[in-house]
């Protein structure tokens, strides 16, 4: 599996990050962190690159219990691939294409690329690279905000 992860840098969101935890054993919270995970695994596969829908699709999102009063979110994806398309693959980076042959035909066959094979995939990103989608860091930056307003009227609820 890869894994894509981001940190909180800023003070103010890690002081409420922390407090929050004491409340995430709540119903409340939990349906929170699960209406975020779902909007932010929405947003990524808007803004994954649509080939042929295989990256978009292995986006996931999942909720794991640690201890009782603590909860761990996760939008994630499986796709071998996902890591150079978030972030990019520079020019003059050898790739392994032992592994590409297959993936090529089987997504470039219908296009009339399958002849270009593993090897060629490999020597094309060599030479122009691979621009970088920043599909799952464009999906938490667009969503910073209504995560904060989703984990607000949840707190609402508590206070109430």
């Amino acid at each position: 599996m890869v894994t894509i992860s981001f940190q909180v840098e800023d003070k103010e969101v890690k002081q409420l990050l922390l407090k929050l935890n004491r409340l995430m054993s709540r119903p409340e919270m939990k349906q929170a962190l699960t209406e975020s995970l779902l909007l932010l695994q929405s947003e990524a596969m808007f803004y994954a690159p649509h080939w042929h829908g295989d990256l978009e699709e292995s986006i996931m999102s999942d909720i794991t219990d640690i201890e009782d009063d603590q909860m761990f979110g996760t939008v994630f994806t499986d796709s071998p691939y996902a890591v150079a398309q978030e972030r990019g693959v520079p020019a003059g980076y050898k790739m392994n294409f032992n592994n590409m042959d297959a993936w090529v035909e089987e997504n470039w066959g219908d296009i009339g690329l399958g002849a270009l094979g593993g090897y060629g995939l490999a020597s094309w990103l060599y030479v122009h690279g691979l621009i970088p989608k920043h599909f799952f860091e464009q999906a938490l930056e667009k969503n910073q905000m209504e995560i904060a307003e989703i984990f607000d009227a949840h707190l609402v609820e508590i206070l109430e």
